[in-house]
């Protein structure tokens, strides 16, 4: 098995997370858009890999959240630092045109999150659960209580180097 887990090593695949904020006024007029990138936690690494046993033991991505927080994003979060609301997912879906690429949405209507946005991340329960991904928002993200926000966070399969 070290000899196996060894080669894995040597030629493991990359993911790459990418997030799109569309920020609309009460008329659904855009206000703001952006698209930065983000990181795959280790525990998002460890989903993964639970969701492709045959009895996985975590559920599948169902949550997105938003906050407040301003430390960057590393490997080893769990959270996000200072959550601020979290909705259902909207949608998952295969890219139209990438078999490599799963793209969460989220929309956060009026009323929901209101403030000023500077993170965000996928999770697979309302409350705890396991954050598969975080992003810091730049620019951040002002929404007010008429607003509403459009999330689609896609991660990407990425071949081995």
């Amino acid at each position: 098995m070290s000899t196996l887990y060894s080669q894995r090593s040597k030629n493991k695949g990359r993911t790459k997370g990418t997030v799109k904020l569309t920020l609309y006024d009460k008329d659904g007029n855009v206000k703001m858009e952006s698209i930065q990138e983000n990181i795959i936690t280790n525990v998002g690494r460890a989903h993964f890999v639970d969701q492709h046993l045959p009895s996985p033991a975590q559920n599948i991505m169902s949550h997105y959240g938003v906050g407040t927080g301003t430390s960057t994003p590393v490997l080893s979060d769990t959270a996000l630092q200072t959550q601020l609301s979290r909705v259902a997912l909207t949608s998952t879906i295969k890219h139209a045109s990438d078999d490599d690429i799963i793209v969460y949405e989220a929309t956060f209507a009026a009323g929901v999150a209101t403030g000023t946005l500077t993170e965000g991340g996928i999770f697979n329960a309302n409350t705890a659960g396991v954050m598969l991904a975080r992003s810091l928002f730049s620019p951040t993200v002002v929404k007010g209580a008429g607003d509403s926000l459009r999330v689609l966070h896609s991660i990407e399969f990425l071949p081995a180097v």
